[in-house]
């Protein structure tokens, strides 16, 4: 395994002021690694099923090239986000490959850091 020292961005808001995600990525990828950019201001409380994988879908086409991407909610309060989202949160997982055995004991089981 390779050291390597670089400075990560979050908590990453997509619905903040002036936030774009891919002028982000453009900016700044090679230099920073992105964590988090899935919406909890609308999508994961309030969003449909195909809006919560539509969301997944382009936050991984635009952060993840390169490998300099964390896939994570916006703000990575776990198990709140869990509790409260939970209907949103399964197929936001199994969007990207992820399962989640229970909610008292998540287990994250996928192949999605050997795709970066």
């Amino acid at each position: 395994m390779e050291h390597i020292e670089r400075d990560v961005l979050n908590p990453l808001q997509p619905k903040a002021k002036g936030i774009n995600r891919k002028e982000l990525k453009r900016e700044f990828g090679g230099k920073l690694i992105f964590h988090g950019g899935i919406d909890i201001q609308y999508i994961l409380p309030r969003g449909t099923i195909e809006e919560v994988e539509s969301e997944a879908k382009d936050v991984i086409e635009t952060y993840a090239p390169g490998g300099e991407y964390i896939f994570s909610p916006a703000h990575n309060r776990l198990m709140y986000l869990l509790k409260t989202f939970l209907p949103r949160i399964e197929p936001l997982c199994s969007t990207v490959g992820f399962t989640i055995n229970s909610l008292s004991q998540p287990v994250i089981r996928n192949n999605f850091y050997e795709i970066l």
